[in-house]
């Protein structure tokens, strides 16, 4: 009788087995092995000597709607030919499933945002609701973040940042930042 592994459940023989039969349960168990390694491999080969990743940013201050999608202005990084910026300059499209992790931020000038602003990130039509809120202390300029760890299961998956101020009203973006990288290519082992 053959056992399984606890995280892999890879089959290996154990003390109720046939002594004839232990030479082909190791061959099972060792290959079970190989797959596991051949996958991590693949995972290696994919990510050496870069781990994907695209990050949009606005530099130059722009007026926005309040929950509207933003517009970026700049490709920072995108190791993975994840972004189109002619056709798309306000999202990330990933191309594997897999567990990402996206963060945005976002920076305005101080006292016009009837103080609270959230910071939604999107994937496919999905909206990962606000972790942060930061209120205007009127020291400077009021920010806004959020970061999201995230199994995408299909692809393409788009990602995009939306802002949404408590009154609706328009709001003057000074800068702005997104970023999308992969972590892994599923929930768990």
């Amino acid at each position: 009788m053959t056992s399984l592994t606890t995280n892999y459940a890879l089959p290996y023989p154990d003390g109720t087995n046939r002594p004839c039969d232990f030479a082909q349960d190791w061959c099972t168990f060792t290959d079970s092995v190989q797959s596991v390694i051949d996958g991590y491999q693949a995972i290696v080969d994919r990510t050496v000597p870069v781990i994907p990743i695209a990050r949009l940013l606005v530099t130059t201050p722009v007026v926005m709607i309040s929950d509207d999608e933003v517009v970026f202005d700049t490709v920072s990084v995108d190791t993975a030919g994840w972004v189109d910026f002619d056709a798309d300059p306000s999202g990330i499209t990933t191309d594997r499933a897999g567990r990402f992790v996206a963060h945005g931020w976002l920076r305005f000038k101080s006292g016009t945002l009837n103080n609270l602003v959230q910071v939604h990130i999107r994937y496919t039509d999905q909206i990962q609701n606000p972790d942060d809120s930061y209120f205007d202390r009127a020291t400077g300029f009021d920010t806004a973040g959020n970061t999201a760890t995230l199994t995408a299961l299909t692809a393409p998956t788009r990602w995009s940042m939306t802002a949404f101020n408590g009154n609706g009203a328009n709001m003057t973006l000074q800068s702005a930042g997104f970023t999308v990288f992969w972590h892994a290519d599923r929930a768990t082992p």
